[in-house]
């Protein structure tokens, strides 16, 4: 594999919590280990925006499915109201 040049230079302030937390990923430098941060962070994110679409067209597809059920109670309480007005109608 070839190794990937590393041209862009750039200095950052940052806490100490995010330094911690860069500093725990894996990595023989801090610059390792912020690369690891970014690409894991990037995967994730892909991860979500996938779960988030799929839960997006399951909750889509439970709303039509009540709006059948929804139209379908009220036809059966429209043919109640039919039969109770034919027996009504009998006596």
């Amino acid at each position: 594999m070839k190794k990937e040049v590393k041209d862009i230079r750039y200095n950052v302030r940052m806490t100490k919590q995010t330094f911690d937390i860069v500093d725990s990923f894996e990595g023989n430098s801090f610059t390792s280990k912020f690369e690891t941060l970014v690409e894991h962070s990037y995967i994730e994110k892909i991860r979500i925006d996938t779960e988030i679409h799929e839960s997006q067209m399951k909750l889509d597809q439970l709303k039509k499915e009540i709006s059948e059920m929804r139209d379908i109670k009220k036809k059966l309480n429209q043919i109640e109201r039919y039969i109770d007005s034919a027996i009504y109608s009998s006596q």
